[in-house]
């Protein structure tokens, strides 16, 4: 079991499907959401993540078996907003984010080929996965999103993503994720 501290957000993680019901389940959790592959259990990996704003139990108790894994270099993350009480959990090919307050889903979406992390940039989150950039808002909704191809990676100056795509640069904003045109 690992946990983390994120403002006034305790997160709880582990890997073992049988630490959830005595570490992390209690009876009064709000949201419960467990989300079941169809690939063969070989190939998955199982995470659960539970967010509280008080005490030990999960609030909100997130369960999933998913692929692409760590095998695959795909790790799951999650990002809290503290000032907006939103969760943002990212884990194989799926993103997905929270409202703490009330405890609900406000948004599920692809995470292309694989998630691989979050980043926040002032009033920006980026999810960035194997085939995809994208942005979002600090209440979890998604702003813009960018095909990519590997290998891939991006860097941010001002309000400025600059984006390498096989050797290719592109100027983005970071606000809309248009092309950004240089005067020369």
């Amino acid at each position: 079991m690992f946990y983390s501290t994120v403002g006034k957000y305790t997160v709880s993680i582990t890997t073992d499907p049988n630490e959830i019901s005595h570490k992390l389940a209690r009876g009064d959790f709000v949201v419960h959401k467990r989300i079941e592959s169809d690939r063969d259990k070989d190939v998955q990996a199982y995470i659960a993540i539970g967010v509280t704003d008080c005490g030990h139990g999960a609030d909100l108790l997130f369960e999933a078996w998913y692929f692409p894994g760590p095998l695959h270099g795909c790790h799951p993350g999650v990002l809290i907003i503290p000032e907006t009480a939103t969760v943002f959990i990212g884990i194989g090919e799926d993103a997905y984010t929270y409202s703490m307050a009330p405890i609900e889903l406000i948004s599920k979406e692809s995470a292309e080929a694989g998630f691989w992390y979050w980043s926040r940039y002032g009033d920006t989150v980026l999810m960035i996965a194997e085939l995809e950039l994208s942005a979002w808002t600090l209440d979890g909704k998604r702003k813009w999103t960018r095909f990519v191809e590997p290998p891939w990676h991006y860097s941010k100056e001002n309000d400025v993503i600059s984006l390498d795509v096989m050797g290719h640069i592109s100027l983005l904003s970071l606000e809309t994720g248009q092309d950004i045109r240089v005067e020369e």
